[in-house]
């Protein structure tokens, strides 16, 4: 298949283009938000949880709130480095908007152009740069609903781990019920 510059195609990328730079970086400020706040609402969680040791851990041994609370440093200290780690995402969603921009300045300099060849290979790097962008947004969209569901049930089953094997919280769980 051969591809080809011309006129109408040069001025579909220079349209398509943007639109799909725009919804990218939509998505990478979606992912931003979403990532701090699920950072935020799993420290707010260990805390809560500490805080509640240390208040009914009185009668608790002296020795099991502080592995208890040193564990629950350890967990909220791990989150909060984990929160300012740039996320592999990032780095692809970027690339997509070097792509994008790419192509919008490539038809742009096309149509601009005094002599408008037929250039081949700015209609296959155009191509591929709306192929590569529309996939991109299609897979983004995709990892939003499947992968925080997962995080998810495996953030919780971890903490309530954590919580349920320690004596003193169990201690306390069982006065709390009674």
């Amino acid at each position: 298949m051969s591809l080809r510059m011309t006129e109408p195609y040069a001025t579909t990328v220079a349209a398509v283009a943007p639109v799909l730079l725009l919804v990218a970086v939509l998505e990478v400020q979606h992912m931003t938000t979403r990532w701090r706040d699920r950072s935020l609402q799993v420290i707010a969680a260990y805390r809560e949880a500490g805080e509640r040791l240390v208040a009914a851990g009185q009668d608790a041994a002296p020795e099991q709130v502080l592995d208890m609370l040193t564990r629950l440093h350890a967990a909220v200290g791990r989150e909060d480095e984990t929160r300012h780690k740039t996320p592999k995402a990032y780095y692809l969603w970027t690339f997509t908007m070097i792509v994008l921009l790419v192509a919008v300045v490539q038809a742009l300099v096309w149509l601009a152009g005094d002599s408008r060849g037929a250039d081949p290979f700015i209609a296959w790097s155009c191509l591929l740069a709306l192929a590569w962008g529309g996939g991109a947004i299609v897979w983004g969209s995709f990892l939003i609903v499947v992968g925080p569901a997962k995080r998810e049930i495996a953030e919780v089953a971890a903490f309530r781990l954590l919580i349920d094997q320690h004596p003193a919280v169990r201690a306390v769980m069982q006065r709390m019920d009674e």
